[in-house]
């Protein structure tokens, strides 16, 4: 989920916090080599730039990737 902060120094300015997993996060939560970590990172930046989101290349949204493997954050709800 998306945490939203007001900042009242910037005038109401809201920040996005974004959790974005590295390849090796991916890998060691998957149990898969860093190859096929990328592959799925590359995979979930695809569903999600079809969503019209932005992302980053070698990077995956936390959020994203625990909905999709496990079901949330919290598991398979």
């Amino acid at each position: 989920s998306w945490i939203t902060d007001i900042d009242t120094k910037t005038a109401g300015v809201i920040s996005f916090n974004v959790r974005m997993m590295k390849c090796s996060e991916v890998a060691e939560r998957l149990g898969i080599s860093r190859t096929s970590a990328y592959e799925v990172i590359r995979e979930l930046n695809q569903e999600l730039a079809d969503k019209g989101l932005i992302t980053r290349q070698g990077r995956g949204s936390a959020d994203y990737f625990e909905k999709r493997y496990f079901g949330g954050k919290d598991g398979i709800q």
